[in-house]
């Protein structure tokens, strides 16, 4: 008589088991994660998309860019008043000397653990021009328009100094039942709930961002290309890649060494960018992830999900990781 013998799985058939069933899930969440890391990335660049087109777009109405809001300053520089019913944006002023030598050069030098450093960038001039989020009153009276002149996501005609062409009769708070004069332009961006979108902090009315998906404010960057040679003659040339003067966190020359344990990325390699050696501005989303790569190390680890670096060379590591998926948009 033959007996049947009912044999059960071996620790070790479990553990292999186990160690399979592991792999298997580690794999499908990875790839999950990816795609929705990549979807996100997409859904960012289109945004960036749209806010490069209004650019374009505000170029062609009024015959410039918009100016660079002096925002990065501690205190912040955003407004300075000008009478009891007028205040003008701050901006670098391009027929000033000193303000053309800020923006051939970051004003703080970047530190060797931190070579993305350089702010020559504001969070405050595409809410303010692209999407006349400037929506806080000239003075006290109830009547008062906003800084631009417009309430709501609009505005009046920009200048180049950082005021807005208002109207008299608008300027001195006409009650709102008066016909107002003067053209209003409507939001260059298309705002929409998920990005991009405008945040005002209530605390402080002039810190008004335009941010991503995420809730992190856009950089707009700005730059003036070229080397003065010789020295004080205002004559500028440009004759090797350093002189473009381009933030590195828009592109740069990657061969230097202080970007050598930075992932390479083709969109930002000077020496390969034909349109980035021509560009003068940049917009720059911080991707997925939520940091740009030149935030304090500490919060990049915590970001990332990281532990803190132990040496520079580890440092710079950590930040080519939060750089990595940064969006960038630049134009002329």
């Amino acid at each position: 008589m033959r007996r049947t013998v009912n044999r059960g799985f071996t620790i070790l058939e479990l553990l292999i088991s186990i160690l399979v069933i592991g792999i298997i899930m580690g794999l499908v969440i990875g790839g999950a994660v990816a795609v929705t890391r990549a979807a996100r990335t997409s859904a960012d660049r289109a945004a960036l998309s749209g806010v490069k087109t209004g650019l374009e777009q505000f170029k062609g109405e009024f015959g410039f860019i918009p100016p660079l809001v002096r925002d990065r300053a501690t205190p912040p520089l955003v407004l300075t008043p000008l009478g009891p019913s007028d205040r003008r944006l701050i901006v670098y002023d391009l027929t000033n000397p000193a303000d053309q030598d800020l923006l051939r050069a970051p004003s703080t030098p970047a530190p060797p653990n931190n070579p993305l450093l350089d702010d020559r960038y504001s969070t405050v001039s595409l809410a303010a021009y692209l999407a006349g989020g400037m929506d806080f009153a000239l003075n006290t009276s109830p009547n008062a328009p906003a800084v631009d002149g417009s309430g709501g996501p609009a505005l009046y005609k920009p200048t180049r100094d950082g005021g807005f062409e208002i109207p008299r009769d608008v300027r001195q708070g006409a009650a709102a039942t008066t016909k107002r004069t003067g053209t209003v332009y409507e939001s260059f961006v298309n705002l929409t709930k998920a990005s991009p979108r405008l945040r005002p902090n209530p605390a402080t009315p002039e810190d008004v961002t335009l941010v991503d998906a995420n809730n992190v404010p856009i950089r707009y960057y700005r730059w003036l290309t070229g080397r003065e040679e010789p020295a004080g003659s205002g004559t500028y040339v440009v004759e090797m890649i350093s002189d473009l003067n381009v933030p590195p966190m828009v592109a740069r020359d990657q061969t230097l060494p202080a970007f050598q344990y930075m992932k390479q990325k083709s969109d930002r390699d000077l020496n390969a960018n034909v349109a980035t050696r021509s560009a003068a501005w940049a917009i720059v989303s911080a991707g997925p992830n939520q940091v740009f790569g030149d935030e304090a190390i500490a919060l990049i680890a915590e970001r990332l999900g990281k532990s803190q670096p132990a040496t520079v060379q580890d440092e710079l590591v950590l930040r080519g990781l939060a750089e990595e998926d940064n969006v960038v948009e630049v134009g002329q």
